[in-house]
């Protein structure tokens, strides 16, 4: 990867703004589900064209699917470079990232069609629920928001604190000055 796909790669993993908000759609027998309308205009950024497709791929530690535009391999490659280069199973993920990836049509309706491996892997039958990540959004089983609403509404208060620090304006501003 080139010092500029890096550097973009790194930003694309700080926009924190493009995929956010959470929904909740309905996935048929067929596997065919509506992705909400507000993912579908951020999957091809700078385009007044709507996408015709997105990527999506199994998580690597949970039951859920992790999907976005173009770029998510690139995403998921700067991911996996954070692991030890030493370690046996980093070259096993980035095959893996470019293996399991799977670029999904939309059809008229804003539909896509998920295959049955993806759907196993995530558990997706009835209600489908949608989570914005930042650079990429997720899909996972409707009840998956709940818990995950849960886990951050259980934090304890030393947990709590160390937010409340890391969110303060003078540190924010010098994270900047590393």
């Amino acid at each position: 990867m080139s010092e500029v796909e890096a550097t973009a790669a790194a930003t694309s993993l700080r926009d924190a703004s493009r995929f956010v908000g959470r929904w909740q759609n309905k996935i048929d027998t067929k596997g065919r589900i509506s992705v909400p309308a507000d993912f579908r205009r951020h999957l091809a950024p700078g385009s007044e064209d709507p996408a015709s497709s997105m990527y999506c791929c199994p998580s690597f530690s949970d039951a859920e699917l992790i999907c976005g535009g173009a770029d998510l391999v690139t995403v998921h490659l700067e991911i996996v470079a954070t692991q030890d280069i030493f370690e046996k199973k980093r070259a096993a993920m980035e095959r893996a990232v470019t293996a399991f990836t799977e670029r999904l049509y939309f059809d008229d309706n804003g539909r896509i069609v998920l295959p049955k491996k993806l759907r196993d892997h995530a558990g997706l039958e009835g209600q489908v629920a949608f989570a914005g990540a930042g650079p990429f959004f997720t899909m996972s089983p409707g009840e998956c928001l709940d818990d995950l609403w849960d886990l951050v509404t259980s934090l304890t208060e030393d947990e709590r604190d160390i937010i409340r620090a890391r969110s303060m304006p003078s540190t924010i501003a010098g994270r900047g000055k590393e």
